[in-house]
């Protein structure tokens, strides 16, 4: 599955107007508030994945930063007073 997902990766020199048009993209649907903003980032961090910007070991380091996992604990107690 690997050599599938590596053969679909950009070339390097494509890779920050890669980016800069997926934050683009994810802005107007952020602005335009007709998807969940839940889902605009999660499809924005797949699609930055499987196009070869961002590592899937990468992204897994950073959601396991004690600071990120502090901040959704707050979010998840936060929404069990509310």
């Amino acid at each position: 599955m690997l050599p599938i997902i590596l053969e679909y990766m950009l070339a390097e020199s494509f890779q920050i107007p890669f980016v800069l048009i997926v934050i683009m993209m994810m802005i107007v649907v952020l602005v335009t508030d007709k998807v969940k903003t839940s889902w605009v980032f999660l499809c924005a961090i797949a699609v930055l994945i499987l196009g070869g910007s961002i590592g899937v070991e990468d992204f897994l380091e950073g959601i396991a930063n004690p600071s990120i996992i502090t901040i959704f604990t707050l979010i998840i107690i936060t929404a069990g007073i509310n």
